[in-house]
This record gives structure tokens, sequence and C-alpha cells, in this order.
């Protein structure tokens, strides 16, 4: 057993991991303490992500991958660590969080969309402009201000940073034959931001985060982009989300 205490979205959260490596894995959010949550992780959380996992191969037709408990322990943790933080008005939701100036802008998609695709080409394209997370970010609420916020839980990639920054839009991307972006509906963002966020199972947690959600895409201005393979489709996002000219 380990003991450690990290700070995510300005909450600090004491973990009792099995694996030293989960540890090592948070390394660039340890903190000293005293923390306000605390998340103890077991054997039994482990096994319920490898039957997790084992359901996901069987729904996509695909072998049974294998993965380490060590691996499934980051996991586990990530779950309990978004239970815990939707007391501090924080969801973790799947999507890149790009940053440029100061402030963040959150794109999510379903996977293989090209979400990391478009990171990519937001840091060749717009200057200065950085990853703040490339696959689990953190949202939060903070006196009526939304806020995206880095988390160790970067994607393949890892690409991202422990930042914290004022969420200046959200964008649904999807494929398109010809780039596009335009002002998206509060509806279709709720429904895409939902799907992709960590919602509970609990009842009553399940409420508080469609609620939470509900006022996250209430407070930052909505996009949805249709982009394609090129390159310039990074300027039209960012000029479009920020009203600035790129290089």
């Amino acid at each position: 057993m380990t003991k450690f205490v990290m700070r995510l979205a300005g909450v600090k959260v004491e973990v009792h991991a099995l694996h030293e490596s989960t540890k090592d894995f948070c390394a660039g959010w340890l903190c000293d303490g005293p923390a306000y949550e605390r998340v103890v992780l077991q054997q039994a959380n482990i096994d319920a992500e490898r039957a997790r996992a084992a359901r996901s191969d069987e729904r996509r037709g695909q072998e049974p991958h294998t993965y380490s408990d060590a691996y499934l322990e980051t996991l586990a943790l990530y779950r309990k660590v978004a239970e815990a933080l939707l007391a501090h008005d924080a969801v973790v939701f799947h999507g890149c969080v790009l940053a440029v100036d100061g402030r963040a802008y959150a794109f999510t998609a379903p996977s293989g969309t090209g979400k990391t695709t478009h990171a990519r080409y937001w840091l060749k394209m717009v200057e200065g402009a950085h990853v703040l997370n490339g696959d689990k970010p953190l949202l939060r609420m903070r006196n009526g201000v939304a806020y995206a916020c880095g988390t160790p839980w970067r994607g393949k990639e890892a690409m991202g940073v422990n930042e914290d920054l004022p969420l200046g839009g959200i964008c649904v991307l999807e494929r398109g034959e010809r780039p596009h972006i335009e002002r998206g509906s509060y509806q279709a963002v709720l429904g895409m931001l939902l799907k992709q966020t960590h919602v509970p199972e609990l009842p009553q947690a399940r409420v508080r985060c469609v609620e939470l959600v509900g006022e996250l895409v209430m407070c930052v201005p909505l996009w949805h982009m249709w982009c394609t393979l090129d390159e310039r489709c990074a300027l039209m996002s960012y000029q479009a989300m920020t009203g600035r000219d790129g290089r």
C-alpha cells in the first residue's frame, strides 16, 4: 500500500493505492496535505476495471486485452476521483483541451473523429498554443466561472500539463467534407458532453452530474465544427473560438 496527496482542480485528494506505480503516474500532481477528500483503492476496484474492459472488448467483437493490475488501478483511481470531486462541482470528461493566451478551449467528439489530430494542428498553426489535457480533463464551476483543469489521465500520447484555466468555449467536432464551424446549440452540446462525461452510478450523484454539465454549457460559448484532415481547420476553430487571428 502506498499513500500520497495530489491536487486536482484545486482540490487536494489523499490516495491510498496498492501499487507504487500509481503514485508515479500522478507525479506531476503530487502535493503536501492535508487533503479535502480521501480515496482508497482495493483489489476489488481493479477486478471491476478488468471486467469492464472485457465487456467492452466483447461489445466490439474483439479478443480480450490483457492489462496489468497496476494499469487498471489508474483507471479505478480516475473513477473514484471523478465521484469525489463531484462534491466540488467538477466533472471528468473525455475530450481534448487546448490552451492559448491564458484561456482553455475544449473539444469533444466520439473516438476516432480526430481530436488528437486537431490538437496537433493547433500546436503547429497557432502561436503559443499548448495542450492542457489530451484525454480526460476536469471541468469545474467556481463562483459561476467554468475552468478546465489538467489531470494525469492524458491519453496514450501523454499530452497535457498540471494547469487550471478559465474555459473559453466548448466545441463538438465532427468529420465533414469541407471545414465549417458555427455556434452550437445548447441541446446538441449538452447531449454530446453528457455522453463523454463520467456519470456516477448512485442516482443522487447522477442527477448532480447532469445538473453540473448543464451549468457548464450555459456559461461558455458553444461551437459545432465539421473538420477535415487539413491543418487549416485549426486556424478556423482558433479564430472562431477566440475571435483572434492566427499566425
